[in-house]
């Protein structure tokens, strides 16, 4: 986080420049805010008033909302847990989907008036060009995460917000929408990147998990301490003995160049189909020793399919879904210093 003080006399010289010439002062800000900035700017947005954000039907809202139900079931215990990790008495936690729509909001009570009045609710939509400046507008053109403080915002009325955002990829890669936590800019007060960041890689692999629930699960990682966590590696193995997918994190763990999916487990981890079940049949069964194609040894755990044998992400319990969220919640006291 930079210097609070140093932040506030730069940005407010971006704003003196823009007020007096039109234009956005890049040296003056920081580099994902002043490309944001000159976004905002090129969409006519006037950083002066509230904004003119379009009103969508409640029909629309709906559509949204039925189209990302899997996404809204693996995400809402997750976001109860960061809303109580944040302790603030004015914080809220927001889902959007791909398009930048607001799916759900956990709002504080005594913050809920200022939220509503910004527009932080369900059906808002808070891409850049209706919005300005903001993190979730950021992560939705840069794909990255990405975190706002007060007086950075474009838009001048959503200075009292600070926020940290991050985006959820769908299994095949493709954005599937942005996890964010706000709170009330007082004091440089702002959420954590690093723990928005945790519970939006656990989203994730409930989604990856969720995605074909015909498969088997295999947990991996170099440290056995690191499997269970969100920075797991998750294999999928189709009932061929095909890999049929591998998470962000295997991959990265992993560490070759050649494409996962679609081959064969035994070619990927050196270990038979055939011995993964009998591995996973046993009474007591300790983690299994793997190998990568590039010789790196990894330890591993086996689950079956998450849904088993449903296709949608309904059928996950719920007391499944809220105690793997709790789980992240205690795991954030040891990492949340991870950046």
């Amino acid at each position: 986080m930079p210097k609070i003080r140093s932040l506030h006399r730069e940005v407010d010289r971006a704003h003196g420049v823009l007020d007096d010439q039109g234009v956005v002062a890049s040296e003056l800000l920081r580099d994902p805010i002043a490309r944001s900035w000159s976004r905002s700017l090129g969409a006519s947005i006037d950083y002066r008033r509230p904004p003119n954000a379009p009103e969508l039907h409640a029909g629309i809202v709906a559509d949204a909302t039925e189209r990302d139900h899997d996404l809204l079931l693996c995400a809402q215990p997750f976001m109860e847990s960061l809303y109580a990790e944040m302790r603030d008495s004015n914080s809220l936690v927001l889902l959007t989907d791909s398009t930048g729509m607001i799916l759900h909001a956990t709002i504080d009570v005594d913050f809920e008036p200022t939220a509503k009045c910004l527009g932080a609710i369900q059906g808002s939509v808070w891409r850049e060009d209706c919005r300005g400046t903001n993190a979730m507008g950021i992560v939705l053109a840069d794909r990255v995460p990405a975190e706002v403080f007060g007086p950075e915002h474009f838009l001048r009325c959503n200075g009292v917000f600070g926020c940290a955002a991050s985006p959820i990829f769908d299994p095949t890669g493709n954005l599937r929408g942005v996890l964010d936590a706000t709170t009330e800019f007082r004091g440089g007060r702002t959420p954590s990147l690093a723990v928005v960041r945790l519970f939006a890689t656990m989203i994730e692999n409930q989604l990856f998990q969720a995605a074909h629930p015909e498969c088997v699960q295999l947990h991996f990682h170099k440290r056995p301490q690191f499997i269970g966590t969100p920075w797991e590696g998750i294999a999928l193995v189709a009932p061929d003995g095909n890999v049929l997918a591998v998470n962000e994190s295997g991959r990265c763990l992993v560490t070759t160049a050649d494409r996962l999916d679609r081959r064969c487990v035994e070619n990927v981890f050196g270990v038979s189909y055939s011995a993964l079940i009998d591995h996973s049949r046993q009474q007591v069964t300790p983690l299994l020793k793997l190998r990568s194609p590039t010789g790196i040894a990894l330890y591993a755990k086996i689950e079956w399919g998450l849904m088993q044998g449903s296709a949608s992400a309904a059928a996950v319990p719920s007391k499944r879904r809220t105690s793997m969220a709790a789980d992240c919640t205690a795991q954030v006291a040891a990492f949340d210093t991870l950046d």
